[in-house]
């Protein structure tokens, strides 16, 4: 099995963005240590909008000069111990203002889709160019921001112009329409892998782009309330449930909530928080179905926790015992 433990190395962009070492340096140092343990390899999609504005205000805040400075020196550190920086983009990072010490996000332009396709196409290529300049190497894979890609021809040329080649958005089977988080992945294919042209989640076998999904998981009504016990919970204390990050995610609608209480879902296989406690047996039920198949695993470092690092040390050794299991990286696909 080809393992990939990712994650979305980024700031919250709801009320409270949260603090830089809270929210991706400290995790990701924690994530590391993890890594150089068991001699693997993590893939870290960074938000390259955050970057952006990092470089161009720190001049105006020298605060951010600091935080920038910071997170260029944790991106070299994952680079020489051999983790992989690929492209992460928030488009409202070209619309969030700083304001003592916090950022204030404008979601109502949450998607690429939200602006024109040449406003797409220039945040897409500033933004790779960011990001490459900062890692000092090129990136080849993409994900989208709140998993928004459709319709995927709005920022097909773009993202092909910036040297993307492959995508790991898609959580097959998985369907929002929440305002921000718009797409639809019920038409993706049954595999691991898939190359596409106009949409991800729709096979296109001589697609120029090819698609390593999230692994998808279906989660029902019990698994929400355990989670939102233990989110209360961890608000309480700070215990081995609080989550490292400081700040406050996009919000879910009533309906959202509701609706998750009510029925089955589909969600993507996690090690954040409180999700990682399955990451074990979707692993498992994963390698019983092929052995041979890709397994994306997703996490954030500001979603971190005592709990989950427990759970991704863990469930990494037990991964390692089966010889036929190769962690890997995007690089090494292409190489294929």
């Amino acid at each position: 099995m080809n393992i990939f433990f990712t994650f979305d190395y980024e700031l919250f962009l709801g009320n409270l963005s949260g603090s830089p070492e809270r929210c991706v340096i400290r995790p990701t140092e924690a994530l590391m240590r993890i890594a150089a343990t068991h001699g693997v390899r993590f893939v870290f999609f960074v938000d390259s909008g955050y970057l952006a504005r990092l470089a161009a205000d720190r001049v105006r805040h020298p605060a951010l000069g600091r935080e920038y400075d910071a997170v260029l020196r944790q991106i070299d550190t994952l680079k020489r111990n051999k983790h992989e920086v690929q492209l992460h983009i928030h488009p409202g990072w070209r619309r969030a203002i700083y304001d003592d010490g916090n950022w204030k996000h404008d979601n109502e332009r949450y998607r690429l889709h939200d602006y024109s396709k040449t406003e797409a196409r220039g945040i897409v290529l500033e933004y790779a160019r960011t990001l490459e300049e900062a890692a000092q190497g090129k990136t080849l894979a993409f994900r989208a921001g709140g998993w928004c890609i459709q319709p995927f021809e709005h920022v097909a040329e773009a993202l092909w112009d910036a040297g993307i080649r492959i995508d790991s958005t898609v959580i097959p089977g998985a369907f929002s329409s929440t305002g921000t988080h718009e797409y639809d992945f019920r038409t993706a294919p049954a595999d691991s892998r898939w190359r596409f042209s106009c949409d991800p989640a729709r096979e296109d076998r001589a697609g120029r782009f090819l698609e390593i999904p999230i692994g998808a998981q279906t989660l029902g009504p019990w698994f929400f309330l355990k989670f939102s016990a233990i989110k209360l919970l961890s608000k309480s204390n700070s215990g081995r449930f609080s989550q490292f990050g400081d700040g406050s995610p996009i919000g879910s609608s009533k309906g959202e909530i509701l609706a998750k209480l009510l029925k089955k879902s589909v969600a993507p296989i996690s090690c954040d928080g409180y999700r990682s406690q399955s990451l074990e047996s979707s692993y498992l039920n994963a390698a019983r179905k092929n052995p041979d198949a890709d397994f994306v695993v997703i996490g954030h470092p500001k979603a971190q926790s005592r709990y989950s690092l427990e759970n991704i040390d863990r469930c990494i050794a037990i991964m390692k015992k089966d010889s036929r299991n190769r962690f890997t990286v995007f690089s090494e696909v292409a190489k294929e």
